[in-house]
């Protein structure tokens, strides 16, 4: 919970699998199914809202390096 590089790497490594999944994915897949997208968005959600500072902190730096 303390180690503020594995947060910010795991941080980036979140926005890398984003960025990739969406490269991986048609238009028309994007459109029909975004499953990885959604599945992805909805575990930050619920980290952000996590009673442990350390968690939401984590899905602070996440949606960052999403966006």
């Amino acid at each position: 919970e303390d180690d503020a590089g594995l947060r910010d790497l795991s941080a980036q490594c979140v926005g890398e699998f984003m960025a990739w999944s969406i490269k991986q994915t048609t238009a028309a897949q994007l459109a029909k199914s975004p499953a990885n997208i959604k599945s992805l968005l909805k575990r930050l959600y619920w980290l952000a809202l996590h009673p442990a500072a350390a968690k939401r902190l984590g899905a602070a730096l996440a949606f960052n390096n999403i966006y």
